[in-house]
C-alpha cells in the first residue's frame, strides 16, 4: 500500500527549496503546439517525481509538454493522451498517420500568412479563416492547428454563436519562417507510433493506471475560465480529479496533480494525505498584461 504523510504534517512547501528547476534542455521532442495552462515551465518541478515508469498517463493531455519531454529521452515509454478536446487530439493522430500529408495541408494556409509582409494584413487573413472554420465552410485538423501557431498565446477558446469551434483572437502576427515547426512535427510523430490517443471523459482512463505507471493530472485550473468544451468544467468535476488521484495512487502509480493557488483550503482539505508544495509561476495570458507584464502567481503541485 501506498504510504502517505500524516495528516497534521500536511503543509505547503516552495519547490525551490526541493527541486532545482533548470530550464530542460531544447529537443526536437518539445511540444507542437503553444497551448495556454501548458506545463513546459513546470517540467524542472514535475520531472524529479518520475522514476522510470514505462507508462506514462495524461487524462488532461493538452499540450503535452511532460510526455513530449519523457518519450524523447525514453522511447519505449507507452503514453495514454487523453483530452475530452476532441479537435485536439484529432490533430494528434493526424499527424500521427500521415506527417508529410498533414504538414503539406497546413502549409496550404501557413505560407499565404507568412507572405503577408504587415501585421494588419496577417490579422486580417487570419480572420477570414478563422471565420471559415467557425461556420464549418474550413475543417479539419491542419487548419485548426495553423490558427492555433498563430492565435493568442496558445488560448483555445469557442463560443456560443458557434458552439464548439474554435474562435481564439489573432496574436501578435511576428511568426517566422517555418513557425509550425516541421522537426517538432515529424519528431513527434515518430514518437507518437505507439501512444494510445483518445478523446474521452478524463476517468476513462483510470483503467491503463497500474503499478508501472506515472500519472500527471493537470485539470482545468480552479476559479479560472474553462469553456475549452461546450461542457466545461465544473466544481464537481474538479473533486472527482481528486477522487481519481486517491484511486491512481491506490492502484501503486505515481501520481502528480497540479493546478492555480487559489488561496483557499481546498487542496490541504483534500490531499490532506500527500505533498503539497506552493510554486511560483508566470502565466502567459492575463488580461492586462500589457500593462504589468506577466505577474508571478503560484501553482500547486500534489505528489503521493
Amino acid at each position: 500500500m501506498p504510504v502517505h504523510r500524516a495528516r497534521e504534517q500536511c503543509r505547503y512547501v516552495d519547490t525551490l527549496s526541493l527541486f532545482p528547476a533548470p530550464a530542460p534542455a531544447t529537443s526536437p521532442a518539445d511540444p507542437i503546439l503553444k497551448w495556454v495552462g501548458g506545463k513546459k515551465r513546470m517540467l524542472g518541478r514535475v520531472l524529479p517525481h518520475y522514476t522510470g515508469q514505462s507508462t506514462v498517463v495524461e487524462p488532461f493531455f493538452g499540450g503535452g509538454a511532460l510526455s513530449f519531454h519523457i518519450a524523447g529521452r525514453h522511447p519505449d515509454v507507452t503514453v495514454v493522451a487523453n483530452d475530452r478536446l476532441a479537435p485536439l487530439i484529432d490533430i494528434y493522430d493526424a499527424i500521427r498517420g500521415d506527417v508529410d500529408t498533414f504538414i503539406a495541408e497546413v502549409e496550404q494556409y501557413a505560407l499565404p500568412y507568412l507572405a503577408k509582409s504587415t501585421k494588419p494584413e496577417r490579422r486580417l487573413y487570419y480572420y477570414s479563416i478563422r471565420d471559415k472554420y467557425m461556420t464549418g465552410e474550413l475543417d479539419g485538423p491542419a487548419v485548426l492547428f495553423f490558427m492555433l501557431r498563430c492565435a493568442y498565446s496558445g488560448l483555445y477558446r469557442t463560443g456560443k454563436t458557434y458552439p464548439g469551434r474554435f474562435n481564439t483572437s489573432h496574436g501578435f502576427g511576428t511568426e517566422q519562417a517555418d513557425f509550425y515547426h516541421t522537426d517538432r512535427l515529424r519528431a513527434a510523430a515518430a514518437l507518437m507510433q505507439n501512444w494510445q490517443l483518445t478523446a474521452a471523459d478524463f476517468q476513462s482512463t483510470l483503467t491503463t493506471v497500474g503499478p508501472d505507471s506515472f500519472v500527471f493530472l493537470d485539470p482545468p485550473y480552479r476559479q479560472t475560465y474553462t469553456g475549452y468544451t461546450d461542457e466545461g468544467f465544473t466544481d464537481a468535476d474538479q473533486l472527482s480529479v481528486v477522487d481519481y488521484f486517491k484511486a491512481a495512487d491506490a492502484l501503486g502509480a505515481k501520481v502528480v496533480y497540479t493546478n492555480k493557488d487559489t488561496g483557499d483550503d481546498f487542496y490541504t482539505r483534500h490531499f490532506s494525505d500527500y505533498s503539497i508544495a506552493r510554486v511560483p509561476i508566470k502565466y502567459s495570458v492575463n488580461s492586462n498584461c500589457a500593462d504589468v507584464g506577466r505577474p508571478t502567481t503560484y501553482e500547486v503541485l500534489v505528489s503521493n
